[in-house]
């Protein structure tokens, strides 16, 4: 029943993304790594609302990691209406854990992507034809991201909020209007991940939301919803981590044979 229910919400939520007929913001799938400590390597595939966003990320210290994500996407309807994407971005942050279960994280990032639309307008006030219109636009992304989780090998559970400054570059005269304009999102997500200590299913939903400026036609995607699949790797340098030297206990075990 629970699963019947989630292909519910998220038909709607493609509906309803449709709705948005050039849409020139989608926001990709929040990769929240939860890192416990150096050498652990993540590596997520998730399809959704956002279309396919593969994921890569690593510690490469106790507290210092990386990531690359991306995000592309291709949709077309019965009537020729279509939008697609493609955005590529990366960031590195902290990463700590509070005690055995607790997580948190904070990254930072940039990105850059194309986002094209086309619809057919029909105006419903009288009987003009319908015509095209259509949206082509380039951008970039600056984000940061904190995050907080609780995990266990079998059970992951996060909140992270992601704030991101949207500026458009290019597109044509229609959008033209867009350059200059910064256009700042928050966007909060739970994610929960379940499955075997190094293979796990992944369910993240959140939203988008337009923080500081209304302007006229600027439609964007205001749902982040995806399910995916995550592998982690522990790559040879922790699998072969010495552990960490103490002195003062080897002088203790010394005394303790009266040498």
């Amino acid at each position: 029943m629970k699963k019947h229910r989630i292909i519910y919400l998220y038909t709607v939520c493609i509906i309803i993304a449709f709705q948005a007929c050039n849409p020139k913001y989608v926001p990709n799938v929040i990769n929240t790594p939860m890192f416990t400590e150096a050498g652990e390597v993540n590596v997520a595939v998730n399809f959704g609302e956002s279309g396919f966003d593969p994921q890569l990320s690593a510690s490469l210290t106790d507290h210092f990691g990386i990531m690359l994500n991306g995000s592309l996407s291709k949709q077309t309807d019965y009537s020729l209406n279509a939008s697609s994407h493609r955005f590529l971005e990366f960031g590195a942050g902290y990463y700590t854990k509070s005690n055995t279960f607790a997580r948190f994280e904070v990254y930072g990032g940039y990105g850059f992507g194309n986002f094209k639309a086309q619809h057919y307008f029909t105006p419903i006030y009288n009987d003009s034809p319908s015509y095209l219109i259509k949206s082509d636009v380039n951008c970039n992304r600056f984000f940061i991201q904190p995050g907080f989780g609780i995990i266990t090998d079998y059970v992951e559970l996060s909140l992270a909020s992601r704030f991101v400054n949207v500026n458009y570059l290019s597109g044509p005269d229609s959008d033209n209007g867009l350059r200059g304009v910064p256009f700042f999102f928050v966007e909060p997500a739970l994610t929960l991940k379940a499955g075997s200590k190094y293979i796990k299913g992944v369910l993240q939903v959140g939203t988008s939301l337009l923080l500081n400026y209304n302007y006229v036609g600027y439609e964007y995607d205001p749902f982040i919803l995806s399910l995916g699949l995550q592998v982690k790797f522990d790559t040879f340098a922790r699998k072969h981590r010495k552990p960490n030297y103490n002195p003062e206990f080897e002088e203790t075990d010394l005394n303790s044979y009266n040498l």
